[in-house]
């Protein structure tokens, strides 16, 4: 989400509060300038993960901020469902 939600904020402060890990990705808006960090991940409570290619470079969707706290492999990744 691009906006901040008070539900969404209650509930991940009380997971928070339980001991739970909370993992967010944290979006696909790299292509914007400035901090792009989407909710969930946005919240200090949650482990805000974007997104590195092959070569180890963040993705040009990724998005990106000062939040951002692990990158993962997230380009080109297929799945089976």
């Amino acid at each position: 989400m691009t906006t901040d939600s008070k539900t969404l904020k209650k509930a991940v402060k009380e997971a928070y509060k339980k001991g739970l890990l909370l993992v967010s990705a944290a979006g696909n808006s790299g292509f914007n300038e400035g901090d792009t960090i989407a909710y969930p991940a946005a919240y200090k409570e949650v482990i805000a993960v974007g997104a590195i290619n092959s070569r180890n470079e963040r993705t040009f969707y990724s998005s990106s901020g000062k939040d951002l706290e692990l990158m993962a492999p997230g380009a080109s990744i297929y799945s089976n469902h």
